[in-house]
Order: C-alpha cells, then sequence, then structure tokens
C-alpha cells in the first residue's frame, strides 16, 4: 500500500504538469553575416522531458546586437526535441522574438556526453519578408559549450523550484509544509518553509510534497 501512495504521488505530479528540467552552464557563440557578434558569452540553457519522451530546449534572454545596438530577443524554445545515444535533434518553424519583431525557423543539433558535456549548434533562421517569403531567411548561427549543472534535478511549479543537492533538497518560491517521502512511503524528513529552505536527507530517489504538489527528486 505504501508503494502504490508513492507512486499515486508520482502520477499526481505528472498530471499536475510539473516538469523536471535539466541545466547546463556554458557559453555562446553568435554568428551573423559572418561576422561575429558574440563571443564567449555566459548561458544558461535547459532541456525538460514532455510527457511523449521529447524534451523542450530553452535559451533563455537571448541577444543580438546590430550596428553596435542591442536588441532583446527573448526565449529561444524549441520543442519536440529528440535526444538519443547522445545525439540531440529538433526544430520550430516559426518563433516569435523580439515581442513579434522578428519570427524566425530554428533548427537545433547537437550532442551530449555521459558525463554532461553538451555541444550545440543553433541555426535561427530570420525571416526577412514575414509573412509573404518563408523561404528567404538570414541566418543567425548560435553555437553553445555547457555542462549539466551538478543539481541536475530541478522541478519548477508555479513558481517555486524543488532541487536535488548533495545530502540535502533545497525549496526555494515556496510558503508552507514540506515533506520528503522515500519512494516506499516512508516520510523521510518535513519542514516549514517560509520562501526557502534546505532539508537534509541522505542519497536516494525521494518523492517530495509542498502544498498540492508533488515530484521526484534525486539526492547524492
Amino acid at each position: 500500500m505504501k508503494k502504490f501512495y508513492a507512486l499515486l504521488l508520482m502520477v499526481f505530479a505528472v498530471a499536475m504538469g510539473v516538469s523536471a528540467q535539466t541545466y547546463y552552464n556554458g557559453k555562446l557563440d553568435v554568428e551573423m553575416l559572418s561576422e561575429k557578434i558574440a563571443d564567449g558569452m555566459d548561458a544558461r540553457v535547459s532541456l525538460s522531458e514532455s510527457a511523449d519522451g521529447t524534451y523542450v530546449f530553452k535559451l533563455p534572454d537571448f541577444r543580438i546586437t546590430i550596428n553596435e545596438t542591442e536588441l532583446p530577443c527573448g526565449d529561444i524554445v524549441v520543442e519536440g526535441v529528440t535526444r538519443k545515444d547522445g545525439k540531440l535533434s529538433g526544430s520550430v518553424n516559426d518563433l516569435s522574438l523580439a515581442m513579434g519583431q522578428i519570427h524566425a525557423k530554428v533548427d537545433l543539433v547537437g550532442t551530449e556526453t555521459a558525463e554532461g558535456a553538451m555541444d550545440l549548434a543553433i541555426t535561427v533562421g530570420w525571416y526577412t519578408d514575414y509573412p509573404d517569403d518563408l523561404s528567404a531567411t538570414m541566418p543567425i548561427n548560435v553555437t553553445f559549450k555547457g555542462q549539466r549543472d551538478a543539481g541536475v534535478n530541478v522541478v519548477e511549479a508555479n513558481g517555486a523550484a524543488v532541487r536535488g543537492a548533495e545530502g540535502a533538497i533545497a525549496v526555494d518560491g515556496f510558503a508552507g509544509r514540506v515533506n520528503v517521502y522515500t519512494v516506499d512511503g516512508h516520510l523521510a524528513a518535513s519542514a516549514q518553509v517560509d520562501g526557502e529552505a534546505t532539508i537534509s536527507v541522505a542519497a536516494g530517489l525521494y518523492v517530495v510534497r509542498a502544498g498540492e504538489k508533488a515530484v521526484k527528486v534525486v539526492v547524492k
């Protein structure tokens, strides 16, 4: 019965649309019209698994510089990314950037090693005559090289984040009681959280319940 309860919590987390995200910290290079407009810029990207087994890639707050003027483009988001045998690929045909000023086709290909080293090539094909001509594009070539974050088990829900860390579970952006269960349903820890907290537990897989949300995290 306890195992069934733990599994029920996990299913409930999925049903509530909670998605685990893996973060990668690294550097971005950006080239447009054969000119490098960003070199070694700090960046943090993420992959989150969808219910169908594909992934959503996100590069937040992407920016380009045109004639020495920086243009905030917003988030580059590619849904339906496949991730198999260390290879990643995905595309989106009409991504709206810069508050609708830019529309682009985005192609993503790359690799990820077992140790978490990521190497991506992201081609942003800016439609120069949108929506009349979707064949004419100005390519913006983006490369990302980075490493998977040590805290790979981050779950976000309604602004709150639960993360498995070294010997602890970190909770941020939540106020209320947080209960931590082992996978066989035993209560491993409980804490009253006011904004953020670190809950010490042994290494292992846990189900964390924060209010009406239940998520799985791994503690190293």
